[in-house]
């Protein structure tokens, strides 16, 4: 999944916690969404008046709406293609275009939500992305719209000392390990309704559904063949690490890299090019071998 935030967060006064704001779709200003049809509370019904039924100028990846939910900034419903409407979101630290629900999950089309209040809202876990604590820690087993234990907790960005990780529970399926037909990969955006790996494990396009391991690396002996990063490769996402390497974010490197674990002020194990002199020795900094 293509990284959450493509917005620069900045603070909203909202409700209270657990509440969405729904953006008036003619003046804009908002209100709390109290009165959805799962909440069985008063106040005005939550809806999409105003959304466009075009794509509006927007590139919907192909005609995707998953490309635009949550990644795209909004002021009211005349900014988000139907059937989606622009929701203060407290989690995602911005107005967001979001799909609205009924009384269940089976309404949100994208594996990485639950129905909330009548909001399909982003499922967090390990952290949210304005840095609040989540439950579940990356690469873990997560409580997604099946309960407990029904999802796994996929990094959503490289990780950046000082800062908690913050990960996407995603709803798990019934694809299994070493499947010759690698049927997830034919569902990239993660539709609920689609073929998706166990609790656990992760799509790949080379290996189908693999392990992974703490802080969403991948389990390099999970029984199928892996193909990820290694010591110091350009990444992404932890996802794009063998085990025990994490995509890290330094602050003296250009770019994440997949980096070992460490100690503070304990050793890291140096690679061969170190004694070859054609690349700088590592050092353990932030908790990362760098």
């Amino acid at each position: 999944m293509n990284e959450l935030i493509t917005a620069v967060l900045f603070s909203l006064g909202l409700a209270a916690c657990g509440q969405g704001v729904l953006l008036n779709p003619v003046t804009g200003s908002g209100g709390a969404s109290s009165g959805s049809t799962s909440g069985g509370t008063t106040g005005s019904v939550l809806n999409n008046l105003g959304c466009f039924l075009s794509d509006g100028g927007f590139e919907l990846d192909g005609g995707s709406l998953l490309a635009v939910e949550f990644a795209v900034e909004c002021s009211d419903n005349s900014n988000c293609p139907c059937p989606l409407a622009c929701v203060q979101d407290q989690e995602v630290g911005y107005p967001a275009c979001e799909y609205l629900c009924g009384i269940s999950s089976d309404d949100c089309p994208d594996a990485f939500t639950t129905c909330v209040e009548g909001i399909c809202r982003f499922n967090f876990c390990s952290a949210t992305a304005n840095g609040a604590p989540a439950p579940s820690a990356l690469g873990g087993a997560c409580m997604a719209a099946g309960g407990p234990n029904s999802g796994t907790c996929i990094p959503q960005a490289a990780d950046v000392p000082g800062k908690p990780p913050y990960g996407g529970c995603l709803q798990a399926g019934s694809v299994q390990p070493n499947s010759l037909t690698n049927s997830c990969w034919t569902n990239q955006e993660l539709i609920r309704s689609g073929p998706l790996c166990e609790a656990g494990w992760y799509c790949t396009e080379y290996s189908g559904c693999v392990p992974l391991g703490p802080g969403g690396c991948q389990v390099p002996d999970g029984g199928v063949a892996v193909r990820t990063y290694g010591d110091h490769g350009a990444c992404d996402y932890s996802t794009e690490c063998a085990c025990p390497l994490n995509c890290v974010s330094q602050s003296n490197e250009p770019t994440p890299l997949c980096e070992a674990p460490c100690e503070v002020g304990g050793g890291c194990p140096q690679p061969l090019c170190v004694d070859a002199g054609t690349c700088p020795a590592r050092m353990c900094r932030n908790g990362f071998c760098d």
